[in-house]
Parts: C-alpha cells; structure tokens; sequence
C-alpha cells in the first residue's frame, strides 16, 4: 500500500489493514514500506479511541478508566443541565397522560369480544388514529377503543 492510499482510508479499514500486517511484522517496518513514520502511520488509530496491545500486537478498541469516565458524565450533565432538566419535565408530563385500564380487558384472554361496525366522522377518526401511533402503539387497537367506549360509560353512566 502507498502512503496517499492509507492515508484515504477511513480509520476502521486503516485499523483493519494495519493489524493485518502487524501480524507479521513491526510497526517500524510497515511505516518505513509505505514512507511514513509510526507516530505519523497510527496517529488517526489513537485519535479514534485505539491502543496498542503489546501482548496480542494489535490495536484494540482503548479501555477508559471508570473515575474518567465518571467524570466526564459528571461534566456533561452539568454543562447540561437546563436541557436535561427540560428533557425530564417534559417525559414526566408525558407520564401524567397514563391511561387507566381496565381489568376486564386482561382478566380472561378467553372473553369474547364483540365485532361491530361503527360510522365515525372522518377527522375524529383521523385524529384518534395519530393519537393512538403517536402515544398508545404498544397497546392493541381494540383495548384502545374498549377503553374509549369504557371512559364515555363511566362518564354519562
């Protein structure tokens, strides 16, 4: 490989190729066949987060140590901490709008449920879909409506 060719390369088919050829020979050698220095051939590899395992003579993803790690965390969150804050509020908020559900929906997977057909205003409809995708897609379209039906019940009883 040529110098320009290497240098093209994105770092994991850098990482790749030069393990590869550090399989059987030293860094030093390949530096000096494609006309570069080590430092200069491996520079990319150490910026992206790779060292140099001595025993396996290879890069390998670098270990962070867990104090650094912890605080840089520490240091994200409170250069952070209006946005995250905001970020909370507003899942909380989100949170409030649980349904309650009723236990006859799951109390016997055996029940029989009714099959009906109902005329609905179209945009009613429409907006009760994108309500249902948007926030009540983990539960089936027919417990969604039961519920409907349930709340207008407990409502006008």
């Amino acid at each position: 490989m040529e110098k320009l060719q290497y240098k093209m390369l994105p770092i994991e088919e850098k990482l790749v190729w030069l393990n590869e050829e550090l399989r059987e020979k030293e860094l030093k050698q390949v530096a000096s066949e494609i006309g570069m220095s080590a430092s200069s051939l491996t520079k990319d590899i150490c910026i992206a987060g790779y060292r140099f395992d001595r025993t396996a003579r290879q890069y390998v993803v670098a270990k962070v140590k867990e104090e650094d790690a912890t605080d840089e965390v520490l240091a994200y969150i409170m250069q952070h901490f209006n946005a995250i804050q905001a970020l909370i509020e507003e899942d909380r908020n989100r949170r409030n709008l649980c349904l309650e559900i009723d236990n006859r929906l799951y109390a016997a997977p055996t029940e029989a449920y009714q099959t009906r057909s109902f005329k609905i205003h179209q945009e009613i409809y429409n907006e009760f879909v994108q309500l249902y995708e948007e926030q009540f897609r983990h539960l089936k379209m027919q417990h969604v409506v039961s519920l409907a039906i349930t709340e207008f019940v407990k409502r006008y009883k």
